[in-house]
């Protein structure tokens, strides 16, 4: 029996800088789902088959997603390819990701990691 992938969200670079004496900078905001995947999120990937991943979001800026891939709370550098995400759009919306791997690869968790669309 394959294990479940077990989906979390990394929110890297979307809070804002801390205010200084001179400026109030409010607090960003996101919220981002699963829609849907394909294929089904199971613990195994064939080699170069890619996991596409749907996702709707709601963020105050503009954001980009990418896909990570975790053994054992390890994450799979070495092997992995993640799709290049174009900057969302302010507002709700939908975003399409990706992440496959050179060799079959065994993951127990994806994580979504979130960025500034600016950067």
């Amino acid at each position: 029996m394959r294990p479940s992938i077990i989906v979390g969200f990394a929110l890297l670079n979307i809070l804002a800088s801390p205010a200084t004496s001179q400026e109030l900078i409010p607090r960003r905001s996101l919220e981002v789902s699963i829609a849907e995947s394909s294929p089904g999120l199971l613990g195994q990937l064939c080699t170069g088959e890619r996991l596409f991943i749907r996702l709707t979001y709601q963020s105050d800026r503009p954001v980009r997603f990418r896909a990570e891939g975790y053994a054992a709370a390890q994450k799979m550098i070495a092997s992995a390819r993640y799709s290049i995400s174009p900057p969302y759009p302010v507002g709700k919306g939908e975003a399409l990701v990706w992440i496959s791997f050179h060799r079959s690869t065994a993951i127990d968790e994806i994580r979504i990691a979130a960025f500034d669309g600016y950067r």
